[in-house]
Formats: structure tokens, sequence, C-alpha cells
């Protein structure tokens, strides 16, 4: 009778790093039975005991990761003991997560809303401004590419057609998914939401690019347990606008 064989993800002990310390943790055992203070202090330096500490310290003062990921460089310098190194480190881990997400969702299609969402969620629903995207899609709605077309303020982001089917020529895609987020939370879209997304749904038509949806990232809530709004699917974009 044959025995079953299972391989150990853990490196052999001779490879491990030192004991007692942030980076023979993670070498022994997977990054997700770390807390975010531990794996900040990775980020920050190899995972030293005053990185911790520190690590802590900077999580309780910004209430969490999320408002971590939403600071910019100046912000980050402007936490005690941050030096240039570390907000530099902070920010290019965040932004290699992000990509690292946008990498794997790319390989699925974008064919229903909820995909989308999916994929556009890590990277808009903690913003504290609007920002509008156009996914540009293959024949079999694969991702090509992710244009990110504007950056608003809290409540709007200045968007012009030209700008959005001037990234689709370029790419050589005929269809196209409009996404946007609301930093309010609440995906339900306003007036000018749905009129500007008849526009380019004429526009496109004019010049041989299908606008296929426009989903608007939110947060759940108690009312809406949706963090997503597909202007498609509720029938607000109609085949014959």
């Amino acid at each position: 009778m044959s025995s079953l064989n299972f391989t150990s993800s853990r490196p052999p002990s001779s490879l491990l790093p030192k004991p007692q310390t942030l980076v023979h943790r993670i070498a022994e055992c997977p990054s997700q039975y770390l807390s975010d203070a531990e794996l900040l202090a990775l980020v920050i330096k190899h995972g030293e005991e005053d990185n911790l500490n520190q690590a802590q310290r900077i999580i309780a003062q910004c209430k969490g990761i999320d408002q971590l990921a939403e600071m910019s460089f100046t912000e980050l310098l402007a936490l005690p003991g941050v030096n240039q190194a570390q907000a530099a480190s902070i920010q290019g881990a965040i932004a290699f997560s992000g990509r690292l997400t946008q990498s794997r969702a790319a390989r699925a299609s974008m064919n229903s809303p909820a995909s989308v969402a999916e994929y556009m969620r890590p990277l808009l629903s903690n913003l504290q401004h609007e920002e509008f995207h156009v996914l540009l899609l293959d024949s079999k709605n694969h991702l090509v590419r992710d244009c990110k077309i504007s950056k608003g303020i809290l409540d709007r982001a200045v968007v012009h057609a030209r700008e959005i089917f001037r990234a689709a020529i370029q790419g050589c895609c005929k269809t196209i998914i409009l996404v946007h987020n609301h930093p309010t939370g609440d995906c339900e879209p306003s007036p000018h939401d749905i009129e500007a997304s008849k526009s380019l749904v004429k526009a496109g038509k004019l010049i041989g690019i299908e606008v296929l949806d426009h989903v608007i990232i939110g947060k759940p809530s108690e009312n809406n347990a949706s963090y997503f709004f597909s202007m498609r699917e509720k029938g607000l974009l109609s085949s014959t606008d």
C-alpha cells in the first residue's frame, strides 16, 4: 500500500532566520497569522522589536490600516518617528499589494457587475475623493487595461469623453466599462451620473465603442448591503440609449 507524501511549505530549519524575530515568524508560518502591526513592522525595517512598537503606535494613531493606506507620503512623514525610507516602504508595499490584486483579477473576465466591483473595490472603496476609471476589454471581456481618467474632490471627478475614448482607441478596444467611486459610501447614482453615462454611451456608438456598463463603488451600509451599483443591471443604460 502506497503512502501519502505531504510537502511542507516551511523552509528547512537551517535556512530559517534567527528565532524570536518577526522575520523568523513569517518564514515559519503563513503571513496571515501575523497581526497588522507585525506585518507593518516587517515593511518599515526587518521586524526588529523597536519597529514592532513603532508599527503599533502608527496603526493606533491612524485608527487602522485602511486610513494608513490612504495617507500621502507627506502625511506618513508627519507620523512620529517615520523617516523617508519607512514612508517610501509603506507606500511601496501598499502599491505592490494593489497591483497584485489587479493582476489576479485581470485574469478573470469582467463579465458581470460583481466581477467588476470585486476588481475595483480594493482600489476605490477607501478613497476620500472620487476617481473615474475606464476598463478596456478584449472581445471576450477580459481586462486589457485599467485607465484612471480623473481624480477629483470629495463629491465629483471631472470627466471628458475625449479622454475616455482616447484610451479605448489607443488600446484598440471596442468595449469598455466605466467605473467611479462615491467616497460617502452611498453607491446610488446621482442625476448627473446617469445623464453623463447616457451621453457617453451615445458618444461611444458614434465611434464604434460600446459602453457595457457604468459601475459605482461605495460601501455597504445598514440600509444597503451591496457596495456597488450597476447602471446597466438597473436598466438605466438600455440598448437604445
